[in-house]
């Protein structure tokens, strides 16, 4: 796994539990007055953004954890009947209730999310766009590269030929061992 596999599988979490979303988008780092219009156009959506790395912990298999800053920024805007803060809102409800155990799809790749805060983003900016804007942040340890010991076989028998040579007529000499488990 590496960051951006991490960063894909939360955007697909997201997809498939805040089926109300018209859009879950992969996003490249803080809001600014630009992406105000664009994420006007995409409301109600969640734009999902890994925002920091942590220091690695190298680990046995050539693996390494890391601690990695996630971020989620919820948008919503006025539809009839439902006004964008009342929106944002459930959104966000539904968001703190999935995050805390998720995994992701990705089982023992990631520990669960820490941390775990929310911050209403709302300003004079955002309320001339029409939107409602929430961030949602966490940290998640995920492990990168090496391989997965958990998934190997079990190492039982070691078997070796060794080449003596030009040797006619001679049987090559080989080994079978079989270590304790």
């Amino acid at each position: 796994m590496n960051l951006l596999d991490y960063r894909s599988a939360v955007k697909d979490g997201l997809t498939a539990g805040l089926p109300s979303l018209r859009a879950v988008e992969a996003f490249g780092g803080r809001v600014d007055s630009r992406e105000l219009q664009r994420m006007l156009a995409a409301a109600p959506a969640a734009h999902v953004a890994v925002l920091g790395v942590n220091p690695a912990t190298q680990l046995r298999g050539g693996a390494v954890a890391l601690s990695v800053d996630t971020a989620v920024f919820l948008t919503t805007a006025s539809r009839p009947g439902t006004p964008r803060d009342a929106a944002a809102l459930t959104l966000l409800d539904a968001l703190l209730r999935l995050i805390p155990e998720s995994d992701w799809g990705l089982d023992s790749d990631v520990q669960p999310p820490t941390g775990i805060r929310a911050q209403n983003l709302y300003g004079a900016e955002i309320d001339k766009k029409g939107l409602a804007l929430w961030a949602v942040t966490w940290r998640q340890q995920i492990f990168v590269g090496g391989t997965d010991e958990a998934l190997l076989d079990a190492f039982v028998t070691f078997h070796a030929d060794y080449d003596m040579g030009d040797t006619v007529n001679t049987p090559e000499p080989s080994d079978d061992v079989s270590l304790p488990q």
